[in-house]
C-alpha cells in the first residue's frame, strides 16, 4: 500500500513520501521502487546527496516554491566531507554488515551484454514499449549467441 503525502504532481520524486521509505522530519532521504515478476524482482533506489533549489527552480518554472522546501537530502542533515567513493563504500559496508553478505564488484558479463542488446533491439527501442507499454517479458534464454 503506497501512502503518498507531500507534493503530488511534482516532477521531483523526492518531494513526496511513501510507506517504507527512509525519511527524516517527513522528508524523503532514500527513495526506491520495486518491480516483481514471478519469483524475481528488480530493486531500484536513489539517495539524494545534495539539492540545489535555485537550479531546480529554473528548470521546473511552474512549481510553487513551497514544493522545494519538503525535499530532503543527505547534506541537509549530515556533514559529508568525504568523497562520493567513500560514501559508496560506507553504504556497501553497511548493507554487508546488516544483511550478512559480501558484495563482489564485477564487470558486466558477455551474456549480460548480449541480453541488454537484444532488449534494446526488441523492446526498449520500439514504439509499442515507449508509447503503449504493450511489450511484456521477453525470453532471451535461447535467442542468438
Amino acid at each position: 500500500a503506497s501512502q503518498k503525502k507531500g507534493n503530488k504532481g511534482s516532477p521531483h520524486c523526492f518531494s513526496s513520501t511513501s510507506l517504507y521509505e527512509i525519511c527524516v522530519n517527513g522528508e524523503k532521504l532514500i527513495g526506491s521502487a520495486q518491480k516483481r515478476n514471478g519469483s524475481a524482482f528488480l530493486q531500484q533506489g536513489s539517495i539524494l546527496i545534495e539539492f540545489d533549489i535555485e537550479k531546480n527552480s529554473k528548470i521546473f518554472l511552474n512549481l510553487p516554491s513551497r514544493s522545494w522546501q519538503s525535499i530532503g537530502y543527505l547534506k541537509k542533515y549530515i556533514e559529508i566531507e568525504h568523497s562520493y567513493a567513500a560514501l559508496e563504500s560506507a553504504i556497501v559496508k553497511g548493507f554487508e554488515k546488516e544483511l550478512g553478505v559480501r558484495f563482489i564488484k564485477a564487470d558486466i558479463s558477455d551474456e549480460e551484454k548480449r541480453i541488454a542488446q537484444l532488449l534494446v533491439e526488441n523492446k526498449y527501442s520500439k514504439e509499442q514499449w515507449n508509447v503503449k507499454r504493450q511489450i511484456g517479458f521477453l525470453d532471451f534464454s535461447s535467442a542468438g549467441g
